[in-house]
């Protein structure tokens, strides 16, 4: 299940954003280009991804971590880490103005 999130079985998955007053956003993210976007308030947040994976020899390896960098087209910025195993994440991300979001796959 892992090479599937890394290099994508299903390309699109979805993500659920939960802030500090429970309000939910839905976002998505693309295991093949390995981007990810949301929508806050109105505001879509769109960027990239990475993990800790890679080959020694022919064997594939991850640590199960990850971050990714958001930036929205009014100049907002967040930025995200998260634990994956197989096809599920959850993670924190926190903007530039300090609004944390915690996140999770679907």
């Amino acid at each position: 299940m892992i090479t599937c999130f890394l290099s994508g079985c299903n390309s699109l998955g979805g993500l659920q954003f939960t802030d500090k007053a429970g309000r939910t956003y839905q976002g998505q993210f693309n295991f093949k280009s390995k981007t990810i976007e949301v929508d806050i308030f109105a505001v879509k947040y769109t960027g990239f991804y990475i993990t800790d994976q890679g080959y020694v020899g022919n064997v594939a390896y991850s640590g199960h971590t990850g971050r990714a960098a958001l930036s929205a087209m009014n100049g907002d910025t967040m930025q995200c880490e998260f634990n994956y195993q197989g096809l599920r994440g959850i993670g924190t991300c926190l903007s530039a103005g300090g609004e944390s979001y915690r996140f999770s796959t679907k």
